[in-house]
């Protein structure tokens, strides 16, 4: 069209309009300010120190400056400390502590006393974000600086219309004539496999090879004093007690090598400190985990959530880019690549020298696992035929659960973690041989205009499926097939694509979010975590009966089944008496179970609603928001520490309104894949065979009344007609 300047200058460049216009763009822009620089007052720093009111039971009328001087110690300029005072001894008299009271220190165990002299009340000072929690104020400000970052890659890109022009017809026709499950598929199948296996191994190996181990302080200097004495009675004398009796993990009496036996029993017990010699681990059922190696322990103990957060990381950037790397260059070559990737950093993290490098390799082989988890499904799915398409995507996931058995008993004769991370890692060298053994998808090297490429594989297909290839077919597909430009965003601007790919997105994260949580919490749920690890195995290998409900009940009803059932499990296992391990055992093989197969049926799901030339695509696109729900999983899991069942109640609630939500989607049952989506208006005319059951019915679009003539649907509508409810 002729230049839209020329058109604005004829209704007016800046008049009424755009005034009024410019005015309503002004308002929101103000809160902009507001929201994007509030936490320069609500997280700023306040003046603080330990809280100390143990002092005033033992100086009554004392003022409080004096209070200060006896239990806070002072920086050089003068100023009290922050984060450390002096350690209390409520039993003693004021002679005593002016003597004896300020000799050790320790961090602040009753709080900390906030200068309200110039804020009121900040998250500074109503979450306690001081001293170990103080990098949390930057988190803050770090996650509306990505959350920028994320907008205007996002918001960008959707405030612009790609471009969709016509595609190609149906490639069921094709597969039909070359076989939909014959010995081709079955061989297929037997490779897509056996990687998945590898999938259970290593995204499930920090269960082990970061469990928390027991542990107390070193101290050593106490055999100097007490040669001879019992190891028992050394750790008398030198660790105190928890309440139930057993030894304190990160605190020890504060050490007096220089005196004797007898002034150690009168007055060892009076003061401690923190481990300052290292710490003793209990190596009777872990030989060599991450946490003895690096002592990940006490105040470095959040560096194995951090190591399970990265490797959930990496599932996210994995999915975000491996999905739509298979779109461009192939499924094939996507799962080289990932298979190429996990190799190398599963070799690399047995190797790692410290807990930093190790960190990243889990980012990375997280990042390779979700490229192969997501392209073998895929794969998978799209040389299948619709009856056994279920079939396919189930029992490749089944081997994901006969990885993780397989991992129980591995990590049961392995207790060294080096040993364990070679052991899983170095057979992956056989995928090698898939350069030459796995084949592309033919639908998408159709949907790429390879036609040579795509006939090469059909035709091995026909041969080894023992069919007759009429190359007539594709010679057809490609006459109808024009050029296409196809982007992440017509999963949203599409309006039959935007509600599945919505409700798609909360059912991936509620999935991801619940299953991980199950598998990261297994030591909570028995008392042998190798049989309970195994037991969890081998339940989800029951996840292949899914093959037999979803032809007799569909993908929808399974869908919201299983989520509800898992949701229900979650909650009853808080009300489970203490001591009833059998109980709670039970109830979360059940939700682990059923969280399982729902992860089954949203992959099969998934492939079945999106439409090939966005599936890849698409199917990376939720994964990626699955892998959200993964990445909170070890913050949640922190937060239980602190607040028992918590996560429970999370993960019940979530999976339950997940449930409810899946009934928002078409059945797909039986239906062919679809192929494109179409050009925009054809799709928004189409939207209605969502409800439609039968072609020749009358629709309202826009304020018009249009009538579906009982023809072969276009592009467009051969995404809708193939996920009518």
């Amino acid at each position: 069209m002729s230049e839209f300047g020329e058109i604005l200058r004829e209704v007016g460049e800046f008049g009424p309009f755009q005034k009024r216009l410019l005015l309503l763009l002004c308002l929101p822009y103000m809160f902009v300010g507001f929201h994007l620089l509030a936490q320069v007052f609500t997280g700023a720093g306040v003046p603080h120190h330990c809280r100390a009111d143990w002092i005033s039971n033992v100086t009554a009328g004392l003022p409080a400056e004096e209070q200060l001087f006896l239990t806070i110690p002072r920086e050089r300029d003068g100023s009290y400390q922050s984060c450390k005072m002096y350690t209390p001894h409520p039993a003693e008299d004021l002679d005593w502590i002016l003597l004896h009271g300020n000799q050790s220190t320790t961090a602040c165990e009753e709080g900390w006393v906030y200068d309200q002299s110039q804020y009121g009340s900040t998250i500074v000072t109503e979450f306690n974000l001081v001293c170990d929690q103080r990098w949390l104020i930057q988190l803050s400000q770090t996650s509306s600086m990505v959350g920028l970052f994320v907008g205007a890659m996002l918001f960008g890109h959707l405030a612009d219309s790609p471009t969709l022009q016509e595609g190609m017809s149906e490639f069921g026709e094709i597969l039909r004539e070359v076989g939909e499950f014959g010995p081709f598929q079955k061989r297929l199948l037997l490779l897509l496999c056996l990687p998945y296996m590898f999938v259970g191994f290593h995204l499930l190996a920090q269960v082990f090879t970061g469990a928390g181990v027991p542990h107390h302080c070193r101290a050593d200097w106490i055999s100097n004093v007490t040669a001879g004495l019992p190891a028992e009675e050394q750790l008398f004398l030198t660790i105190p007690r928890e309440r139930d009796g057993s030894y304190q993990s990160c605190k020890m009496y504060t050490p007096h090598p220089a005196e004797d036996l007898d002034w150690i029993l009168l007055h060892g017990n009076q003061s401690t400190t923190a481990c300052e010699e290292g710490w003793v681990y209990d190596q009777s059922q872990y030989g060599s985990t991450i946490v003895t190696e690096f002592n990940l322990v006490c105040d470095q103990r959040w560096l194995i959530q951090l190591s399970q957060t990265s490797s959930m990381v990496g599932l996210f950037v994995g999915a975000m880019l491996f999905g739509h790397l298979a779109d461009r260059i192939g499924r094939q070559r996507t799962i080289l690549v990932s298979l190429l990737f996990q190799l190398l950093s599963g070799m690399g993290a047995a190797f790692a020298p410290n807990i930093a490098l190790f960190i990243a390799l889990q980012f990375v082989l997280g990042t390779a696992i979700s490229g192969t988890m997501m392209n073998t499904i895929v794969l998978g799915t799209e040389w299948t035929g619709p009856a056994q398409r279920s079939f396919a995507s189930v029992l490749t996931q089944c081997t994901f659960s006969a990885g993780q058995m397989l991992l129980a008993g591995l990590a049961y004769a392995i207790r060294d973690w080096r040993v364990l991370h070679l052991t899983t890692a170095c057979p992956m060298l056989l995928f090698l041989s898939y350069i030459w053994l796995l084949p592309e998808s033919a639908r998408w090297l159709i949907m790429k205009g390879q036609k040579e490429e795509a006939k090469r594989y059909l035709r091995r297909a026909a041969l080894l499926n023992k069919r007759v290839f009429n190359e007539s077919l594709t010679d057809k597909v490609f006459i109808e097939k024009k050029t296409q430009q196809i982007a992440v965003w017509d999963l949203f601007r599409i309006s039959s694509l935007r509600r599945v790919t919505l409700l798609l997105t909360f059912i991936w994260f509620v999935n991801c979010f619940v299953y991980y949580g199950l598998s990261f919490s297994v030591g909570s749920f028995g008392k042998n975590i190798y049989l309970t690890h195994f037991i969890f195995g081998l339940v989800e290998t029951l996840r292949g009966s899914c093959i037999w409900l979803l032809a007799k009940f569909g993908r929808r009803k399974c869908q919201g089944c299983f989520l509800w059932l898992g949701g229900v499990s979650c909650l009853l296992v808080l009300a489970v008496p203490q001591g009833m391990a059998a109980g709670v055992t039970a109830l979360a093989v059940l939700a682990k179970l059923s969280i399982s197969c729902s992860f089954t049926v949203t992959y099969v799901y998934s492939t079945e609603l999106l439409p090939t030339v966005l599936r890849q695509t698409g199917i990376g696109l939720v994964s990626m928001f699955a892998r959200l729900g993964g990445i909170i999983v070890p913050l949640i899991m922190i937060l239980d520490q602190d607040h028992p069942g918590i996560s429970l109640i999370l993960f019940g609630i979530s999976s339950l309104v997940a449930g409810s939500l899946s009934l928002l989607l078409p059945e797909t049952t039986n239906k062919e894949m679809p192929d494109h989506s179409g050009h925009v208006e054809q799709v928004k005319r189409s939207v209605p065979a969502y409800f439609s059951s039968e072609p020749g019915v009358l629709w309202e679009v826009n304020g018009r009344r249009e009538e579906e003539n009982g023809a072969k649907l276009s592009d467009a509508g051969a995404f809708t007609e193939s996920t009518r409810m």
